[in-house]
């Protein structure tokens, strides 16, 4: 078996995740320590994967080839619940085998972790996050529906962020904040160079300083370094007069300056003013609006946020610079919205109620990892005008889930979107996405499951390789079961569609297993 230079991970990353890896069991060692197994826990699983799929390569139809990929991913689920330690983690390697040599065998790190180390009482605490995902490369070309389809156009995208934190409060209303952040970002391509970014900010607040009129202050000052890139310098300073209407409205009225050099060598100061609400109607219900003058024109922050009985939804609209690993990690997806609507169970039952909206459990769900994420990496920072929205509606038997997302992004450094494999650049990539998905609960351990998703990307230039449009569709359907206690199965149909520099199509068997030690 072998592994393309391509998807090795470089040793400087492996020593991060392990550093990582290293500081996460350290700061759960105290669970352990204590013998109580509700603090602590370690869950092992393994999977296996059978694919049986027409166009392994995504190719032209008059190039399609057929083969059998069987894969197996071997996981480690670390899970702290205790006052010192909160978080879980996910460690794994999914190795895949290609019955007709259609593709290179590979085996693929997965990690997704985040946690809180409380390291003085209500004061200090240390936040981790650390992800390892496949996403697509380029836009234009042909996107799989799991990561072993077309796996010319698959890249690894790791992420690692370190931030201590220190809080306190003062008055009887006001609350200071000091925290220092460290993120890291690269992948196995040159589409998506190394990003390291460093953060330091102070903020305090009082909106009860004056009764029902307040005050708040934050400074940030963040500087990034990039592989064959300059670097570059971000510092922002805002200050806020707060006024509670009631207990349900408050409005801010906003001013401040920011200094960058994201368009040129030299820093740049220019002024920012704004407006700004937040409203709670209800406690399961927020909604929050902040609209500000910025350098770039008008920027703006529009959220919503509700939980009811039998629906959860979250939504969002915004205007700022960003990168490819923020819009990762800010994507509204199926987990998210299943985290929201099962926030009221009991802590026993909640992993449960998770897992049955997501169907995490049997990896039946593969569609939903394109949604809401990228259709192609970028390098550096650009301009990202995005619209996401996800609804679920759970009833006795059956649950319905859509998630929607727009997003218009223009560079604002360098020309370096890839969205060809030859890495052609263009200066915007508007993209718009959605995905339904229904389950029907057969049997207490039995659900029916049908998912359907479509994805176009755009721009306007005219040397993208030929094609200035990609449409990628994608319907599955499918079953999972629980066999034995610890054993549950699944077994579905995929038909893929896409068209851009190469269309295609691909109809896919799929059935998997996994068990849990």
């Amino acid at each position: 078996m072998t592994t393309p230079a391509s998807r090795a991970m470089p040793a400087t990353s492996v020593r991060r995740l392990a550093l990582l890896c290293a500081a996460l069991g350290a700061v759960a060692s105290p669970a352990i320590a204590q013998q109580q197994v509700r603090e602590f826990a370690v869950v092992p699983s393994v999977m296996v994967t059978e694919t049986l799929t027409d166009n392994a390569r995504l190719s032209r139809s008059s190039a399609a080839e057929s083969d059998w990929i069987t894969q197996i991913r071997p996981m480690l689920r670390f899970e702290a619940t205790g006052y010192r330690v909160k978080g879980a983690m996910d460690v794994g390697v999914n190795s895949s085998f290609y019955g007709n040599g259609s593709q290179h065998d590979s085996n693929q790190l997965l990690l997704n972790g985040n946690g809180k180390l409380t390291w003085w009482d209500n004061h200090g605490f240390l936040d981790l996050m650390a992800s390892v995902s496949r996403q697509p490369t380029y836009a234009f070309r042909p996107i799989g529906g799991d990561t072993v389809t077309g796996a010319s156009n698959w890249s690894e995208v790791r992420t690692i962020s370190m931030s201590p934190n220190i809080k306190g409060r003062f008055a009887n209303t006001g609350t200071v904040e000091a925290r220092f952040t460290a993120n890291q970002s690269d992948s196995s391509t040159t589409v998506l160079n190394r990003l390291q970014t460093n953060v330091w900010s102070v903020s305090g607040t009082d909106p009860r300083a004056f009764g029902n009129l307040g005050w708040s202050m934050s400074l940030n000052d963040s500087h990034t370094s990039r592989t064959n890139n300059r670097d570059v310098d971000h510092r922002t300073f805002r200050a806020s007069a707060l006024w509670a209407v009631d207990p349900q409205l408050s409005l801010r009225l906003i001013g401040g300056t920011e200094t960058n050099n994201y368009s040129t060598v030299d820093n740049k100061t220019t002024t920012i003013y704004g407006l700004g609400t937040d409203w709670t109607p209800t406690p399961l219900t927020k909604i929050s609006g902040t609209i500000e003058d910025r350098f770039f024109g008008t920027g703006f922050n529009l959220t919503a946020e509700h939980r009811g009985p039998q629906v959860a939804f979250q939504g969002s609209y915004s205007k700022d610079i960003t990168t490819t690993s923020q819009n990762m990690t800010s994507a509204v997806t199926l987990l998210d919205l299943a985290k929201l609507y099962c926030a009221s169970e009991p802590a026993a039952t909640r992993d449960a109620c998770i897992r049955r909206l997501t169907l995490t459990s049997t990896g039946a769900d593969a569609s939903s990892a394109l949604i809401g994420l990228q259709s192609g990496l970028a390098n550096g920072f650009y301009l990202d005008r995005r619209l996401q929205l996800g609804v679920t509606f759970i009833g006795r038997r059956n649950s319905l889930s859509v998630i929607a997302f727009n997003s218009n992004r223009t560079t604002i450094t360098e020309r370096d979107f890839a969205v060809t494999e030859d890495i052609t650049t263009t200066s915007n990539l508007r993209t718009t996405g959605a995905t339904v998905s229904l389950q029907h609960k057969m049997t207490p351990i039995t659900t029916a499951t049908g998912t359907y998703t479509l994805m176009r990307s755009h721009t306007d230039s005219t040397s993208v390789g030929g094609a200035s449009d990609a449409r990628n569709r994608m319907i599955t359907a499918g079953v999972s079961t629980r066999l034995t206690p610890r054993t549950t199965g699944a077994l579905n149909v995929r038909n893929s569609q896409g068209g851009g520099i190469a269309s295609y199509s691909e109809n896919a068997l799929y059935g998997s297993l996994l068990f849990q030690f």
